[in-house]
């Protein structure tokens, strides 16, 4: 699981997000069978990735545990309201070195807003589903530009760089009695 957060949710949640980040160091460092722990392996798979591209293992492991990604410390938005606005684009790939420009920023208990584009880029490579959770009744997935920028920008990140699409997810939890998946 990879969360590209908001900045009001890096600025309102930092407690939220050290947790996470916590949780998945915690089972990352499980010593259990690979087939009964993915984040482990997964953590194993990707600290290799860097050792092998030269980092040193600390730094390689630092990388591998990175999860939640967002923009720059002071920064909000994905980036591409006014590239669209301005209509400053002329393929999907240009849209996605955007979104991926602005959401390359790693967050976690040691690190706030550290710049790890290229961590940001392979989380990329593995997303099989893109999903974006909505909470309130104000508006839907038709009347606001935040979809398309987070989770129209995602997805589109996720095809260009893995050269597939993810399957794409919305979850309603507009009336937390009855919360819903489409």
């Amino acid at each position: 699981v990879t969360l590209r957060i908001s900045g009001f949710f890096r600025d309102a949640f930092p407690d939220v997000i050290n947790l996470f980040n916590t949780a998945v160091t915690k089972v990352a460092e499980l010593d259990e069978e690979l087939e009964d722990n993915p984040i482990r392996k997964r953590f194993l798979e990707e600290s290799q990735h860097w050792q092998n591209k030269g980092l040193a293992t600390e730094e390689a492991e630092q990388r591998a545990l990175y999860r939640v990604f967002g923009s720059k410390p002071g920064a909000y938005g994905a980036g591409l309201q006014a590239v669209i606005d301005e209509k400053n684009w002329s393929s999907q790939e240009d849209l996605a070195k955007v979104y991926i420009n602005w959401s390359g920023y790693a967050y976690g208990t040691s690190k706030q807003g550290v710049s790890a584009h290229e961590s940001f880029t392979h989380q990329l490579q593995a997303m099989q589903i893109v999903m974006h959770n909505q909470d309130n009744r104000e508006h839907d997935i038709l009347d606001s530009d935040d979809y398309y920028q987070f989770q129209g920008g995602l997805a589109n990140a996720v095809a260009t760089v893995k050269g597939e699409g993810a399957d794409i997810y919305f979850g309603d939890h507009s009336r937390p009695e009855n919360p819903k998946v489409k």
